[in-house]
């Protein structure tokens, strides 16, 4: 589940599935025992994490919390971090920079 979350970062279609997919099997009195068993496996909460740090634009946290993750995580987030770095250089660039200067995003 967290690996699906990560490869499909910033996808709320992706968070909904994983705090819902398990659960369709459940009787309804039993739904909420297993959602807070699901939100509470640390690797969930990494994933969601990571999640929430893209959508918010938090260049610092989301690049020093990919050092935390396991390996078969980071190889997950691989295919979104050129886009993320260039956004990221972009919001960078626009704030500090010079407003005719243009830093080389490819």
């Amino acid at each position: 589940m967290t690996y699906m979350l990560l490869y499909n970062i910033g996808s709320h279609d992706a968070v909904t599935k994983v705090l819902w997919t398990k659960h369709l099997r459940f009787a309804i009195c039993q739904l909420l025992t297993v959602l807070c068993i699901v939100r509470d496996d640390a690797t969930v909460r990494k994933g969601l994490k990571m999640n929430t740090l893209y959508l918010r634009h938090n260049f610092v946290r989301f690049f020093k919390d990919i050092k935390n993750l396991s390996p078969l995580s980071q190889c997950s987030l691989l295919i979104h971090l050129d886009d993320f770095k260039r956004t990221a250089l972009r919001v960078l660039g626009n704030a500090y920079g010079i407003p005719n200067a243009v830093l080389p995003l490819r």
